[in-house]
């Protein structure tokens, strides 16, 4: 974990003094030791500070570990607070001074690093001793002084073949934060550092088995006793290290450079006289060019005018020649040939795509290092390190180069390596051009022996570009028919498929979600789908779950929601939501799937109200059934008395209810099964008609209502009894959601004139009429015009749904129009000749 640069405290720190720098890993005391060091490792910084509250309460440095290493004593799991070191030295924010006080008071303690904290306490940045380096300005004292006069003669040394654990408890033994490497002739062949430690550490390296020369860091930079200190900390500012071995002209190791030398080197004493020194000479020179000034001045404003024309004109040509390289640049990404520049000494300046692929290495992990150090094998390395040579020389070579991949992996490649020149005609780098000739190589040892070399080097690099061309329009043809067949699936799936951005605008909409809204797709794309698509009552909540998503939270991948429509129609949809990313893996939207359960919920209803009906319809009869039986039977109300007879009606009358229920429920069972089939024979729709109407008149004048029939009289060829059952529902349901003192209609009319002849039965009422959207479902089981859910009027709610059936059976249709507060009529057709169904 790291401070947040946004802090008060910290931003107060950092801007008092530049040597304070940002705690790079901090971590509670009961972090795991394994767990703090692969975090400095990470972090690939030599320290790890210990807090509580925000409070440094120890430290834990590369020489902390070793130290355990050396004593074998390193367990990964223990808390970093047992081997931490607790006594930690603070500076406070308000004792930062000059930079020469903070390197006194460091030099005093002997510290490498510092904290720094505010009044209370709380860790606010660290100095530690390369920050302080950097914040040094005075390169003048350091370029008078040379590498001999501040450098450690005594350097501890190995071998190579000494293991890293004995390498370890040297460090440890001597306290010293490195040790150098000699071959066998006592020359320095490499470094291993504390920092090295660290990463073997995590890497988790058998430090007992592995020798220095595999692991050590290689080849030095060659620093010199004569050269500089200002040299030395520059090259330390590029290579970002700590610490340089020193080595005679001969080879011969001289001693050891690091941070602390540097520092040392800095007196403070001497350097105030340096500063007084300086700044007497800056005076001076300061007078003598105020009086060259004026007079370059006069000069400088004659040739202006010309300058800034000239000006002008380099900027444009500079421009169109930046222009020019980001375009070649650009080229050189897309070819599909490994292309590689390096400097004179071979360190790689460039690596485009395709040689990332072609080597597994990434750009960011060769940038800066020597060709050489990717290139593990001893072989390949010398014949590289010979080429570059050549090509000093200004030669141009081509040829084939066995090359390792990152994974160990080796392949032959066909190299082109040609030297690039400056102005002056000098050699400053070299580019390489390789491809991968794997294919060609195993299309060479099945050719002829007969055919001469280059023939065949032609002639199979040929092969292998029509191969690739090949590949690559296979590919394309493949991937474009991917695309094409989940376009596809997309276009016709019926679920409702959205793509949305990170800002939540719509970027994808597939056809029938358009086709559920309402909307064009112009309509849709780019508009925001909170507040455009989604129910007010759940847009906050929708929102928050996209950001959530977006933010790749652990939150369930499938939520519900409802949508809203153009006409304003809600529908219910259960969403499967999916992340979109780029090739760079960074998270560019969603993409969601989602199905329409709306008629679900509307079924989930419709369930709940037949449980309801079975409530009312069931427990209502059998209640009196029950009741009436019990009086009787213990005698409470004699069975011969008038209240006896009555007790008994109410129980037939129940009786006779559930019955009908029952038959009812078989009946519409019997139907869909195809168990009940028709007996259809010619009949006369008015002997239908007259058996219904006195059927059912006597209870339409206890109703208080009045039953009109039109009916001309027309041949049809149907089951009497089902047709009679149609309509003796039709009429039963208009009488009792009709208001006293109604007229119920019945009406027959024959239509022979249109395309399908048939015969239409009308039964229209008074009442309140059926709401349009429960229209679409008045057919369905156990639905019923009143919805309130107490079923005033009984029933079981199947009875126009057998309706349909017969109706439907007879090869006819059956449907409603209706309006609120003005009645409803129930329209039958039945076809006059046999139809098909039939």
């Amino acid at each position: 974990m790291q401070p947040d640069p946004l802090d008060p405290n910290f931003a107060e720190a950092t801007s008092l003094h530049p040597a304070v720098v940002p705690v790079l890993v901090c971590v509670p005391p009961n972090t795991p030791t394994a767990e703090a060091i692969a975090l400095m490792s990470e972090a690939q910084t030599s320290y790890v500070l210990i807090t509580q509250q925000q409070r440094p309460i120890g430290i834990f440095t590369e020489r902390d570990l070793v130290r355990l290493i050396a004593s074998s004593q390193f367990a990964p799991s223990q808390p970093i607070s047992t081997v931490m070191s607790a006594s930690v030295k603070t500076l406070c924010t308000a004792d930062i001074q000059d930079t020469l006080r903070i390197f006194q008071q460091m030099q005093q303690h002997q510290l490498r690093h510092l904290p720094v904290v505010n009044e209370s306490q709380q860790l606010v940045g660290i100095v530690t001793k390369e920050s302080l380096r950097q914040t040094l300005t005075f390169s003048t004292l350091l370029k008078l002084k040379q590498v001999e006069e501040v450098m450690q003669t005594e350097v501890i040394c190995a071998s190579a073949d000494t293991m890293v654990r004995q390498i370890a408890k040297k460090m440890n033994e001597h306290r010293v934060s490195c040790v150098v490497i000699l071959d066998a002739g006592d020359r320095p062949v490499g470094i291993i550092t504390e920092h090295d430690i660290v990463q073997f550490q995590t890497l988790g390296l058998a430090l007992d088995q592995t020798p220095a020369q595999t692991v050590m860091s290689t080849p030095l930079l060659p620093i010199h006793p004569k050269d500089s200190l200002w040299k030395t900390h520059q090259q330390m500012n590029q290579r970002r290290v700590r610490r340089f071995v020193v080595c005679r002209p001969d080879g011969e190791l001289a001693g050891l450079i690091t941070q602390s030398s540097l520092l040392q080197a800095l007196n403070p004493a001497e350097v105030q006289q340096m500063i007084e020194l300086l700044q007497q000479e800056a005076e001076q020179l300061r007078t003598e060019h105020q009086a060259l000034l004026e007079a370059r001045n006069r000069e400088l404003r004659a040739r202006q005018a010309v300058l800034t024309e000239k000006l002008k004109t380099e900027q444009a040509e500079h421009q169109k020649a930046d222009d020019q390289i980001r375009f070649q640049a650009g080229l050189l990404d897309v070819v599909a040939q490994a292309v590689i520049a390096t400097d004179q000494a071979g360190y790689i300046l460039y690596w485009n795509r395709y040689a990332q692929t072609l080597y597994g290495w990434s750009a960011e992990a060769v940038m800066g290092r020597s060709i050489l150090e990717i290139m593990p094998d001893l072989k390949a390395q010398a014949k590289a390190a010979a080429l570059i040579n050549r090509l000093r020389q200004q030669e141009v070579w081509s040829g084939e180069l066995l090359v390792q991949r990152q994974d160990g992996s080796q392949f032959p490649a066909w190299v082109v390596l040609s030297p690039t020149c400056n102005e002056q005609g000098q050699v400053c780098g070299i580019v390489g051009i390789a491809d991968d000739i794997s294919d060609r190589k195993r299309l060479e040892a099945e050719r002829s022996a007969a055919d001469t070399a280059l023939k065949l080097a032609y002639r199979k690099l040929d092969q292998s570009h029509e191969a690739l061309e090949s590949r690559v329009a296979t590919r394309t043809a493949a991937l474009r028919q991917a695309e094409h067949r989940w376009r596809s699936l997309l276009e016709e799936v019926q679920l409702v498929v959205i793509g949305l951005d990170l800002t939540g605008k719509v970027t994808y909409a597939n056809p029938f979600f358009l086709e559920l809204v309402g909307y064009t797709a112009e309509a849709v794309i780019h508009a925001d789908w909170v507040s455009c698509f989604i129910s007010p009552s759940e847009r906050a909540q929708v929102s928050d779950y996209f950001q959530q998503l977006n933010l790749q939270r652990e939150i369930p991948s499938q939520h519900q929601n409802t949508i809203l429509t153009k006409s304003g129609k809600e529908r219910i949809i259960v969403w499967k939501n999916t992340l979109l990313r780029d090739l760079q893996n960074n998270v560019i939207g969603s993409m969601s799937i989602g199905e329409d359960i709306t008629e679900r919920f509307a079924i989930d209803r419709i369930k709940g109200e037949f449980v309801a009906m079975v409530s009312h319809e069931l427990r209502t009869p059998l209640t009196a059934i029950h009741g009436g039986v019990k009086l009787l039977s213990q005698g409470i109300v004699p069975s011969q008395s008038d209240q006896g007879q009555a007790l008994f009606q109410v129980v037939v009358q129940s009786s006779q209810r559930l019955v009908r229920l029952v038959d009812d429920i078989l009946t519409l069972e019997r139907l869909e099964s195809g168990e009940y089939p028709l007996h259809k024979q010619f009949i006369n729709s008015q002997t239908v008609t007259r058996q219904v109407t006195d059927a059912l008149r006597v209870m339409a004048r206890e109703a208080n209502m009045v039953i009109e029939v039109c009916d001309p009289g027309i041949p049809i060829l149907a089951d009497s009894d089902r047709i009679t059952q149609v309509l003796t529902n039709l009429l039963d349901n208009a009488i009792k959601f009709s208001p006293p003192g109604s007229t119920i209609h019945l009406t027959v009319e024959s239509r022979e004139g249109q395309g399908d002849p048939h015969v239409l039965f009308a039964v229209c009422d008074q009442g309140k009429g059926i709401p349009a959207e429960q229209q679409p479902t008045i057919f369905e089981r156990f639905v019923q015009a009143d919805q309130t859910g107490n079923r005033e009027k009984g029933g079981t709610g199947l009875g126009l749904t057998i309706c349909r059936n017969i109706v439907e059976q007879h090869g006819g249709k059956i449907w409603v129009e209706s309006r609120l507060g003005e009645g409803s009529c129930f329209f039958v057709t039945l076809p006059i000749e046999p139809s098909k169904t039939s």
